[in-house]
């Protein structure tokens, strides 16, 4: 009896030890955002949180554990507890709501998949992009994503389609629509259908009519349109002699075409010119088209050691290398540089385009002369003839060159070249010389080439350097003197008494 008393005791010891450890259970530490949040155990609080940290037991198992706190959206969270202390972080989303109508009204809303009542409808929900969703019967389903404010409200308004709607449109409108043999209206029209196949047809004064099978889909909306068919007259005009004309797939010579209104390819071709290509849109009757081929386009293409600015006569700026369309020709290439904000000519070009050209500018090593002159008709370096105007790229130094006037004359003048600058050398300001005529009685006639020219005292006369021939004649007499006037210069010529062949 003794030892079964002693059993007993210790038993009831061992037991009470269990139920303690029972109900004392593991700790659980709750870190949580915003930090006055409460905690619930089912509809039970278990504890607040101070300063977002809290602490209690819970029994081992699973736990279902709900988060709340003013203004913010509640949080469930499935907890494992066992023998070991656990802590949960939990980060509440601020509180937003969502303002749903649909038309027609009474559509089931979802958010972010799940169902939460029928529009229109005021959801709370926590802030951030929420996916919305409504559904009706007989109708689209029709969904949009929203983003959310912090604490602030979303109106959305969503217009379902119904299922079966089908759009009906012809070109031109106005074309009356029998869905199997049933006319239903005149189009643009809106019919709701049931899903399968129909026969559709058109029909309109003056028009062809049309028939055809369409299949109407309850997933989608179904759009049908057709351009009804007349006759329409294209008269093209503009083109040179030999123009080939191609609309859509046919190609003629002809410049009126008869084919169907609407939307075409036209492409004309001609030897010399570009081909013209455009989509035009013929009207039912008569449509005119005035085409003007241009010059076929070749590529001009430039590059330049270093890279510089180009430009191709008044075409838009590029930087070299680069490439310009232009038409055949002569053209204009100028390269600039920009040294602190200044823009100068580095190199300038003229070239000659009658299939694809490239130019090459070594600006690193080359200066470039410009020669201009109305009374100049060539220069030459020694070696090589060039007609005037011209351009001349040349390596750095002073070259000389021999002028040839239009009437044979010729002059030497000098010009300096450095890499990577642009010179004008205009050879009439080298041409301007000046003769003045005097006589013992004044009032002769001179004349200079045979020319008749003036007076004396004829002063200041300006004339072309070399070698001319000076008559002066008066009521009695004559003389003439063969002189060579200096380039520049401002030649005084007398006659100290007149007299044939005075020298």
């Amino acid at each position: 009896m003794v030892v079964n008393s002693a059993v007993r005791f210790f038993a009831s010891i061992v037991v009470v030890i269990l139920l303690a450890g029972m109900v004392l259970g593991t700790s659980v530490t709750v870190m949580a955002n915003p930090p006055n949040t409460s905690i619930y155990l089912k509809d039970r609080l278990l504890a607040h949180c101070t300063a977002g940290l809290a602490t209690f037991d819970l029994p081992p198992g699973f736990h279902a554990l709900r988060f709340t706190s003013p203004g913010y959206f509640p949080q469930e969270l499935k907890v494992e507890v066992d023998a070991s202390p656990l802590t949960i972080n939990v980060e509440l989303l601020p509180l937003a709501w969502l303002e749903v109508e649909s038309s027609p009204t009474g559509a089931i809303v979802a958010v972010d998949g799940l169902e939460v009542g029928k529009a229109p409808t005021t959801i709370e929900t926590s802030a951030g992009t929420r996916t919305l969703c409504i559904k009706l019967g007989g109708y689209l389903d029709a969904s949009t994503v929203v983003y959310l404010e912090p604490f602030e409200s979303e109106h959305v308004e969503l217009s379902l389609i119904p299922k079966g709607l089908t759009i009906i449109e012809s070109k031109p409108p106005g074309a009356k629509v029998s869905i199997d043999g049933s006319y239903l209206g005149i189009t643009p029209l809106q019919i709701v259908l049931e899903s399968g196949e129909h026969r559709i047809a058109l029909e309109k004064v003056d028009y062809f009519s049309f028939e055809a099978t369409m299949v109407v889909k309850d997933s989608t909306v179904t759009w049908y349109a057709k351009k009804l068919i007349p006759k329409a007259l294209l008269t093209i005009s503009g083109l040179p002699q030999g123009a080939i004309i191609t609309l859509d797939s046919t190609t003629t010579l002809r410049r009126e075409l008869i084919t169907t209104p609407g939307r075409h390819e036209l492409v004309v071709e001609a030897p010399g010119y570009s081909s013209f290509k455009k989509i035009v849109e013929l009207k039912p009757g008569r449509n005119e088209i005035q085409v003007s081929l241009i010059p076929r386009l070749y590529e001009l293409s430039v590059s330049s050691t270093p890279s510089a600015i180009v430009q191709v006569d008044d075409l838009p700026y590029a930087l070299s290398p680069c490439t310009f369309k232009v038409a055949p020709g002569v053209h204009d290439v100028v390269l600039f540089k920009v040294v602190d904000g200044s823009t100068s000519v580095v190199w300038k070009d003229r070239a000659l385009v009658a299939t694809d050209v490239s130019i090459g500018a070594e600006i690193h090593h080359f200066g470039t002369l410009e020669i201009v002159s109305k009374r100049v008709l060539s220069i030459s370096d020694g070696e090589q003839e060039y007609p005037v105007p011209t351009i001349l790229h040349l390596r750095e130094g002073v070259w000389k060159f021999t002028a040839t006037t239009m009437d044979g004359a010729t002059f030497d003048f000098w010009a300096r070249s450095k890499p990577g600058t642009y010179q004008m050398v205009d050879l009439d300001d080298r041409l301007i010389s000046y003769i003045s005529v005097v006589t013992p009685t004044s009032g002769a006639t001179v004349s200079v080439d045979g020319k008749f020219v003036g007076h004396t005292p004829l002063m200041g006369l300006e004339i072309l350097p070399g070698p001319h021939a000076i008559t002066v004649v008066s009521s009695e007499t004559s003389a003439m003197k063969l002189i060579v006037v200096p380039t520049g210069e401002n030649m005084l010529i007398t006659f100290e008494r007149l007299g044939r062949g005075e020298p």
